[in-house]
């Protein structure tokens, strides 16, 4: 949260949309037939998969020409940045759950709350203090993901979006948007189509 926006990947991505959003969806590929398979064996049982996001995700939209280092995500403050990955993790989740509900996946988003962790440590000093007023103790931040996770209730939750504390709510109404979701998710496997190729690869049977 409001890392220096001179902070990249050695890929070149903006470092909090890789770490935030890319990453995750990166895991989640690679994951895919396993949890699926492990699903459609597990006697009605789903495999369910919960991204984080934050409140700041209804304050930004996607630009594409700010994922990776550019001239205009350079001009793009810190928070901007982060809010714009934690959007990215909402429609990831949503079009996750889209494209694979019907197969056994369950995508959750949650928005865990003002948590006192390490997460501010960027923020300008004062900033970081009016900030920390308003934060909660770090057991309430886990409360929702457990929910999602591993409750009979977080079955039925695929494609929601919980906001503190363990509640369902409404994420924004762009993060919901069908033809967003659809581009995200072109974009990403497109950036991460060498370690999926290479894991498809090492996976196939000698010839």
């Amino acid at each position: 949260m409001g890392v220096p926006s001179d902070q990249v990947t050695k890929e070149g991505y903006d470092l909090q949309f890789a770490t935030n959003v890319l990453g995750p969806f990166l895991l989640t590929e690679l994951l895919l037939p396993t949890l699926i398979s492990t699903s459609s064996k597990s006697n009605g049982f789903k495999a369910r998969v919960v991204n984080m996001t934050s409140g700041y995700h209804f304050l930004s939209k996607i630009d594409f020409n700010k994922l990776r280092d550019t001239p205009s995500r350079r001009k793009t403050s810190p928070q901007d940045l982060y809010a714009q990955s934690k959007l990215g993790n909402v429609v990831f989740a949503t079009e996750l759950a889209r494209r694979y509900g019907d197969q056994g996946i369950v995508s959750t988003c949650i928005n865990p709350g003002n948590i006192r962790t390490n997460l501010q440590r960027h923020l300008p000093t004062i900033t970081g203090k009016v900030f920390g007023l308003m934060l909660y103790p770090l057991e309430n931040g886990i409360l929702s993901p457990l929910y999602a996770a591993t409750t009979a209730e977080g079955a039925s939750l695929n494609g929601k979006y919980l906001k503190p504390f363990v509640r369902v709510g409404q994420a924004s109404k762009g993060s919901q948007d069908p033809e967003v979701g659809k581009e995200l998710w072109a974009w990403m496997e497109e950036q991460t189509k060498s370690y999926t190729h290479a894991e498809e690869s090492s996976a196939a049977p000698p010839v």
